[in-house]
């Protein structure tokens, strides 16, 4: 059975007396956390999916642009396409852990390839292409793994504040007095 505590803290930053509010188990004195929403999931599941097709679109461009066009071997081939897996899992199982990190790692990958087309001096068609192939990817793959982080962190707080908050009333029996 769990039960919510209600207590004040004072934050020494702002000065002030902060309400917490935990749901802790009877038993164990843990802390209850609350199961990812459906939607969590889904974006999750999206960046990650932008982050996945991303990589194989690059992994077959890389392995098939030099192999075709260039008239290289098969090693030196898989051995260029290597880059864009290597970066493709980097960023998978960073984001796995660090939603927050593999987002900027993204933001500034489509930064990079934005620097990249200005210092060559891309084609408008080149530009069009990139754009919807790369950059666009990574920048909505970042954003969703930055949704998926802060779904993540709402849903460290409760959702309603306990009465006992809302009228003021803390479970101690003493007055809060503001130390100095």
């Amino acid at each position: 059975m769990y039960r919510l505590w209600v207590y004040r803290v004072f934050a020494s930053e702002t000065e002030s007396w902060v309400d917490r509010i935990e749901m802790r188990d009877d038993i164990m004195g843990e802390t209850a956390v609350r199961a990812p929403s459906d939607t969590e999931n889904i974006v999750r599941a999206l960046a990650r999916a932008f982050v996945v097709a991303g990589g194989v679109f690059w992994v077959i461009a890389a392995f098939a642009g030099p192999y075709v066009f260039d008239d290289t071997s098969l090693a030196d081939s898989l051995q260029t396409a290597l880059w864009p897996f290597a970066a493709t899992v980097v960023i998978l199982l960073i984001g796995r852990a660090y939603e927050h990190l593999a987002a900027v790692l993204l933001f500034a990958a489509s930064t990079a390839v934005l620097v990249w087309g200005v210092i060559y001096g891309w084609e408008i068609g080149v530009w069009i292409v990139m754009m919807f192939v790369l950059i666009a990817p990574m920048t909505v793959a970042a954003v969703l793994f930055l949704l998926a982080a802060r779904a993540e962190s709402q849903r460290a707080v409760p959702d309603e504040p306990h009465e006992a908050v809302r009228a003021g009333v803390t479970p101690s029996a003493k007055p809060h007095v503001r130390p100095r």
